[in-house]
């Protein structure tokens, strides 16, 4: 059980630079009913003014992100925190959230947050989504993934994690 959670927690784990989804094993041993369509990262939110680095407003974030399993303690609590960290499922056949655009305070100011998935491989500018590049995206259109006027290449690099 140890090694179990060890593998579900640890992910997204990747091969060939591909996402790998993974599921449990229904009770029952029926493995036909079961869907690879969600795969859980750890997300930073910068950007998020320091007041709001707290475990209420990961989870109040839930419904603009996704399915919040966890919020990382340590980096609430760390000093010179400058991000906010949440543990979530992510539905791998639709766009990846990048930014957010929240009135936090009530006051009428928009904070925009950037998002950053940890140990994310591949992942396409042009439709937000996992699992080819730019150049192979098979959508039609204009680029969507500029985050809040920022082009891909202006973006700081994907976050690696270690150990």
């Amino acid at each position: 059980m140890e090694d179990r959670n060890r593998i579900i927690n640890g992910g997204p784990w990747n091969f060939d630079k591909a996402i790998v989804a993974l599921g449990e094993m229904p009770l029952d041993g029926d493995i036909s009913n079961l869907e690879f369509n969600k795969v859980e990262f750890w997300i930073q939110i910068h950007k998020i003014p320091p007041l709001c680095l707290s475990e209420e407003i990961g989870l109040f974030l839930r419904n603009m992100i996704g399915e919040v399993k966890e919020v990382d303690l340590a980096t609430v609590r760390a000093k010179n925190n400058r991000y906010l960290r949440i543990r979530t499922n992510v539905l791998i056949s639709e766009p990846l959230v990048r930014s957010l655009r929240v009135d936090l305070m009530r006051t009428e100011n928009i904070t925009t947050m950037l998002l950053r998935y940890e140990r994310l491989q591949d992942d396409c500018f042009k439709c937000r989504r996992i699992g080819h590049g730019i150049r192979e995206c098979p959508f039609e259109g204009d680029i969507i993934g500029y985050v809040c006027g920022f082009e891909p290449e202006a973006l700081p690099g994907k976050i690696r994690t270690i150990g």
